[in-house]
């Protein structure tokens, strides 16, 4: 996963590893502000704001259908 979140452009500071192969686990934090957001948001080809909604209908606040639509 680092290796994909570095590509995304938010690459965690890694605390520690444990295990081998592909049972390999690691922990760590990473700030996501602003600019985190944007990085993220244009990797996946995506407004911040549709990146958030998605978010806040995940976790926070719920919102119409039509404001995740992808216009054509």
């Amino acid at each position: 996963m680092v290796r994909i979140y570095r590509r995304i452009g938010s690459e965690p500071e890694v605390l520690g590893w444990q295990g081998e192969g592909r049972d390999r686990i690691g922990v760590g934090l990473w700030s996501y502000g602003p600019e985190a957001a944007a990085r993220v948001a244009g990797a996946a080809g995506v407004s911040q704001a549709h990146s958030r909604a998605w978010f806040e209908a995940a976790f926070g606040r719920e919102f119409p259908e039509s404001r995740l639509a992808i216009p054509a």
